[in-house]
């Protein structure tokens, strides 16, 4: 046993819900029917309202209400109502601890996941992929607070940003809360390269093979934190990954998104 598998182990892993259970093997897939997605999210009645006003969500300026699953999917398609519902299981699978706001957890959860969504599409990746990725990278700052409370409210008082953070944990545990949050990605049987971009992303160009998507998260986790963005801050983003991940920095200053746009805390 490795020792994040044993980190994992003594963090007590939540058991993944059933919708999940069922979704996470549909993410490598291509041929997803939507009536089999419809069925495994309509058995859960707080899962399907949850889905329905993400599509219902101002973010979203559709110009008429969506009132069915089938119409979700079908007008937002399959690849985003999945990784959304995904999202929202896992939400509820993990109670955060007294130390963790829950409401700024979630709304830095959901910005990094929009800013890995807008840098996928800049470098050709799965942008749904990329946006759920970015959702489950905090995750791991829970599994620390349950395997050493102490030292995870230390690390919340200290409010390191994720760089500063990913160190200070190696320096304590031996372990990032990326590893660890990949480590369990892996026991809940994600598709490896979503597992192998959360392992890399605390350090994306140290790792023995580098994982695009991993370069893309980590760039996402700094902008996440940024109280503003804008080309100042694209300019000081580190240049070396930017040009491994292939993002080519007019596009990104042309198209910087409203990070306003990412946020829809409701829904989780």
């Amino acid at each position: 046993m490795t020792k994040l598998s044993r980190f994992v182990d003594a963090a007590r892993l939540p058991v993944m819900p059933e919708v999940a259970a069922k979704l996470i093997p549909t993410l490598s897939s291509d041929t997803v029917e939507l009536t089999y997605l419809r069925d495994v999210i309509s058995k859960d009645p707080v899962l399907t309202a949850s889905v329905l006003r993400w599509a219902n969500s101002p973010l979203h300026g559709l110009s008429r209400s969506v009132n069915t699953l089938d119409a979700a999917i079908s007008i937002l398609g399959l690849s985003k109502i999945r990784a959304q519902a995904i999202a929202t299981c896992m939400s509820s699978a993990f109670d955060l601890p007294e130390g963790l706001d829950r409401g700024r957890f979630w709304q830095q959860s959901m910005k990094c996941a929009g800013y890995s969504m807008w840098l996928a599409l800049a470098v050709g990746l799965d942008e749904s992929e990329a946006w759920l990725t970015g959702m489950l990278l905090h995750l791991g700052q829970v599994l620390i607070f349950q395997f050493d409370k102490d030292v995870a409210k230390q690390l919340a008082a200290s409010n390191l940003k994720s760089v500063l953070r990913w160190q200070r944990e190696q320096d304590l545990l031996g372990v990032d809360d990326a590893q660890v949050v990949s480590e369990a990605a892996k026991c809940w049987n994600f598709p490896k390269e979503i597992v192998t971009a959360l392992k890399n992303c605390s350090n994306p160009l140290e790792s023995a093979k580098f994982s695009k998507l991993g370069g893309v998260v980590h760039l996402a986790a700094i902008l996440s934190e940024c109280d503003v963005v804008d080309n100042q801050t694209l300019e000081g983003l580190p240049k070396e990954l930017l040009s491994r991940i292939g993002a080519d920095a007019q596009w990104l200053a042309e198209y910087l998104p409203d990070p306003a746009t990412f946020v829809d805390t409701s829904v989780l």
